[in-house]
């Protein structure tokens, strides 16, 4: 119903890294009239105000901006002629609330009519972003460098779109940008971090299953054990010397980075392990104390990742 509602529609592409000669973002939003008999004449939208607040707060870009107006004029915002409606239209520099009109005249002649028919029904914005931007640590932006960012579909927003006809309003609903770090971790929830402190500057999902100190843990399990994925890590070893309760059991290699849980089992057919004591770790070996039940048991000492 005119005025009311989520009438209108706003469509986000993926954003697209130039990481070549030209070294920016960009980003593609379709503004669309789905509004049977209604014919715009203005449209103000909030698409990118989420996006200005999360960039400016990136404190690389409060060093190298002396305010956001200022990091704002190295953006380039156009309507595209990709859409169905950009002739004899423009917009305003407020990237916050952006409005958008038409520049008045003859309907369809000196400028597009935005219309709800199927040949007129869609304006195309197009806004560059320089990669700079989303560096967050000053070596150049990449795609795998866990100190950089990357642009992201945030939650929805109602009334993001706003468009007018002279008589009536009719709202969208649209997801704003915002920005996020790149992802921490592989796929395999290694951390990329800690595989640049020995060394590793990029295919990192390659990298976190390779294991090229040839001992008998991939670089994965190098993290989870949190020793050094170039030189050869010592075999798990426990020592256990039975007969007591509570048991003393100690454990190499250990790390003060990691905790260690021990876990225990009356049986290895279909084996439930029930978690005993939990103990963070010391340079080289660890000794942990548990309680153990009567009997034969089988046990278990697990590395728990950090969080």
């Amino acid at each position: 119903m005119a005025g009311s509602g989520f009438a209108n529609s706003i469509h986000h592409y993926d954003p697209i890294y130039d990481t070549g000669v030209n070294q920016n973002v960009r980003l593609y939003v379709d503004l669309t009239n789905d509004d049977s008999g209604a014919i715009y004449d203005s449209y103000e939208t909030t698409v990118f105000s989420n996006l200005v607040a999360m960039l400016w707060a990136i404190p690389a870009n409060q060093a190298a901006y002396s305010n956001q107006t200022e990091m704002l004029d190295d953006w380039n915002l156009g309507i595209s002629p990709g859409g169905d409606i950009s002739t004899g239209w423009q917009h305003d520099s407020n990237l916050l609330n952006l409005e958008i009109t038409n520049v008045g005249g003859i309907p369809g002649i000196t400028y597009d009519q935005w219309t709800s028919d199927s040949d007129s029904d869609m304006m195309r914005l197009g806004l560059t972003i320089p990669l700079s931007q989303l560096d967050g640590d000053g070596d150049g932006w990449a795609a795998d460098d866990p100190m950089d960012y990357q642009i992201t579909f945030g939650q929805s927003v109602s009334n993001c779109g706003v468009a007018h006809d002279g008589i009536d309003t009719f709202y969208a609903s649209a997801e704003p940008y915002e920005v996020a770090l790149n992802p921490q971790t592989t796929s395999n929830g290694t951390s990329i971090l800690w595989m640049e402190s020995y060394g590793y500057t990029n295919n990192f999902e390659t990298a976190s299953t390779n294991n090229p100190d040839l001992d008998s843990y991939p670089t994965d399990q190098e993290y989870t054990l949190d020793t050094n994925p170039t030189n050869a890590t010592p075999d798990f070893k426990m020592t256990f010397p039975g007969g007591s309760n509570p048991a003393v059991m100690t454990f190499s290699p250990s790390s003060t980075g990691r905790t260690y849980t021990v876990f225990k089992t009356v049986g290895l057919t279909n084996p439930v392990w029930t978690a005993g004591a939990t103990c963070t770790g010391t340079v080289g070996s660890t000794t942990i104390t548990n309680v153990l039940v009567l009997g034969p048991q089988y046990i278990q000492i697990r590395v728990n990742r950090p969080e």
